[in-house]
């Protein structure tokens, strides 16, 4: 039993990662509290978004930062599931407030929130295998994060201007299910959603980048099997 809680508790030094994470964002709750304050005003927009959307935002990208400094047993593919998924949850209990503040139902913060464990697991393992390759390339992940999500956006405003469109909605069908890949313009589409934004093709995006992702975690396990067995026989 003692060996079971041992595993699927969070490391002494990822613990550490985990509070600074909560301290970040608490942090930014408690600015947030103060700008409502001083401005005697019930909500207040920030960047053009409700505090929901911003602040799930903000810590996403804190996340993608963080979670790469997680120490994970070289190898143990379980551990990894484990430690991204206490890491991911920690933040749980202040998305719920910060989404019931916003009149938002508390169990929905789950959804986005499974984008980013996902997109956690992955960061952390290309970290591993580049770190089993030569751990000078492990700054090869921020390169990583940053094409998919940066790029990814950046293609997305080149189409959205091409194409001259006239959005209503993340989720609209006239954009290419391609893009949805970027977990940075998946999550807006969900927050967007749940904070009553016109849906015109449900939860279709989810859904495609969930099986895209989950596809390319699972090649990234079976190259690093193949070379762990190609690794053993030469040996």
């Amino acid at each position: 039993m003692n060996k079971l809680v041992e595993k699927i508790s969070i490391k002494e030094e990822n613990r550490r990662i985990c509070i600074l994470d909560l301290c970040i964002s608490a942090s930014v709750v408690v600015a947030y509290l103060v700008i409502v304050a001083v401005k005697n005003s019930s909500e207040e927009s920030l960047f053009g978004m409700g505090f929901y959307a911003f602040f799930f935002l903000f810590q996403f990208i804190l996340y993608t930062i963080l979670v790469q400094a997680l120490k994970i047993e070289e190898g143990n593919y379980i551990d990894s599931l484990l430690q991204v998924g206490v890491f991911t949850l920690g933040i749980l209990p202040l998305l719920m407030v910060v989404a019931y503040g916003n009149q938002i139902g508390r169990l929905q913060p789950l959804l986005p929130l499974s984008i980013q464990y996902l997109w956690g697991i992955i960061l952390v393992n290309i970290k591993q295998r580049l770190a089993a390759i030569d751990k000078k390339k492990v700054c090869y992940v921020n390169l990583f994060n940053f094409v998919v999500m940066v790029g990814g956006m950046m293609l997305f405003y080149l189409f959205y201007q091409y194409k001259s469109l006239v959005l209503v909605s993340v989720f609209d069908k006239r954009i290419p299910k391609g893009f949805f890949i970027n977990p940075l313009l998946t999550i807006i589409g969900i927050l967007r959603t749940q904070m009553g934004e016109v849906n015109h093709i449900g939860y279709v995006p989810v859904m495609l980048f969930l099986l895209f992702w989950i596809f390319f975690e699972i090649l990234l396990f079976c190259i690093s099997k193949y070379r762990m067995m190609r690794r053993s026989q030469d040996g």
